[in-house]
């Protein structure tokens, strides 16, 4: 059997013989230790922001470059296909021309149609007025 003291059963009062500096001190540590910490944190948090932005400028960069290379690209391309457009066009034209021939001679024909009928009506007389 344990036999238990008073001590034990009962809190007993206390006397804080230190002096209130002491607990002070000991206040404004853990104050200290904590705003470093958080001076601690906000270095790190500003560090991993100044990387993530720096990740993310490069990987634009390398965007921009991989899109000026395609755009190279596609410029070739189209110099290389240019003499299509060109014989488009000139095709276009000669069709044109085609088209507008017949459209000329038949013109030309009626000009000249109503040109010889002209020549060919009689003179109009006119009525003399009483």
């Amino acid at each position: 059997m344990s036999i238990k003291t008073a001590t034990i059963l009962a809190d007993l009062p206390r006397v804080n013989l230190l002096p209130p500096e002491i607990h002070e001190n000991r206040d404004f540590r853990r104050l200290a230790t904590g705003l470093g910490a958080l001076v601690a944190l906000s270095i790190v948090g500003v560090g991993a922001l100044y990387v993530h932005g720096k990740s993310a400028v490069q990987s634009a960069t390398d965007a921009l470059a991989a899109d000026q290379q395609q755009q190279v690209t596609l410029q070739r391309e189209l110099t290389k296909l240019q003499y299509v457009v060109t014989a488009a066009a000139n095709e276009a034209t000669a069709e044109e021309e085609e088209v507008a021939k017949p459209r000329a001679a038949t013109r030309a024909r009626k000009a000249s149609t109503a040109s010889k009928a002209g020549s060919e009506r009689k003179p109009a007389t006119r009525r003399k007025r009483a």
